[in-house]
């Protein structure tokens, strides 16, 4: 297998993550941590949000969440190894399964009409985690900042411009 290192994709990626959370006022060190990992044949390319009491936002989402877990979002790209199409994905790692479809609710009333195509799901438990997803093939906005930094707005997180 070989990376195409003529398009600029990988690095656009970084550019992504770097400026979502620059928006969100995120700090860095233990705060974030940009993350690639597989699962089976899928991939996931993206950045980690914890729990981290220097940002507001951040202590915003742990009273949402209740995350049982330093990790409160992942945001990022995601796919199937041998599948063209690559998703945008937002997990928001919750305690419980209560608490999971408050969040999940709140997205879709809060989404309704700003991103096509992009359903919001409550998944299925994953170890501690009970997750609230939004994910897409195909991005409406401007921007994939855009896209992220719309999910994060809909949760009701102070974002920078």
């Amino acid at each position: 297998m070989k990376v195409n290192t003529n398009r600029p994709d990988i690095g656009n990626a970084v550019l992504t993550f770097a400026e979502v959370k620059r928006q969100l006022e995120w700090p860095g060190g233990r705060g974030s941590t940009q993350a690639f990992y597989e699962q089976g044949t899928g991939w996931f390319m993206g950045m980690d949000l914890n729990s981290t009491s220097k940002s507001k936002n951040s202590r915003f989402l742990r009273k949402l969440f209740k995350s049982p877990g330093r990790g409160q979002v992942w945001f990022g790209y995601e796919g199937e190894e041998g599948h063209g199409q690559t998703r945008l994905a937002f997990y928001a790692y919750c305690d419980n399964a209560k608490t999971q479809h408050e969040v999940a609710k709140k997205l879709r009333e809060k989404l309704r009409g700003k991103l096509k195509g992009s359903p919001i799901k409550a998944e299925e438990r994953d170890g501690n985690y009970y997750n609230a997803t939004v994910k897409t093939h195909s991005n409406s906005l401007r921007s994939d900042v855009d896209w992220f930094c719309t999910v994060f707005a809909a949760l009701g997180l102070n974002l920078v411009s």
